[in-house]
């Protein structure tokens, strides 16, 4: 009967300590996108003030990412890209895919806590805003 208690009580807090695990878990992915698009979005500024605009092509993979802006960012479990979208503009996002997936998005606009980074959907980030239209 002791036994029986015993593995109820622990399936009930195993009930909700995985939920609170995952999203704990998803929000410091999120933090690590957030950070590794703080330094694509700092070198992107370092390389308009060399040269007058933003790097004009695309990049699909991290290795082009690193060798073109001279950084480090690490993958993880994120897919990383650039986009030259003309004359002064570009974006940049991390997506994680799979059950959960979201996609963390940085544009050329000034760093901030409300809009830039935001979450571009589909899936919901833990924590950032949905990003504007």
């Amino acid at each position: 009967m002791e036994i029986m208690i015993t593995v109820v009580l622990i399936g009930i807090i195993a009930g909700f300590a995985i939920p609170n695990y995952s999203k704990a878990i998803n929000k410091a992915y999120e933090r690590d996108a957030i950070v590794q698009l703080s330094a694509l979005h700092a070198a992107c500024q370092i390389y308009k003030a060399r040269t007058g605009d933003y790097y004009t092509f695309d990049l699909n993979t991290i290795n082009d990412i690193n060798s073109t802006f001279k950084i480090n960012i690490t993958s993880n479990i994120f897919t990383y890209k650039y986009v030259y979208r003309g004359p002064g503009l570009f974006y940049a996002n991390a997506k994680k895919s799979g059950t959960g997936g979201f996609t963390v998005k940085v544009t050329q606009d000034s760093l901030n806590t409300t809009t830039n980074p935001c979450c571009q959907g589909p899936g919901t980030c833990p924590s950032l805003s949905t990003c504007p239209p």
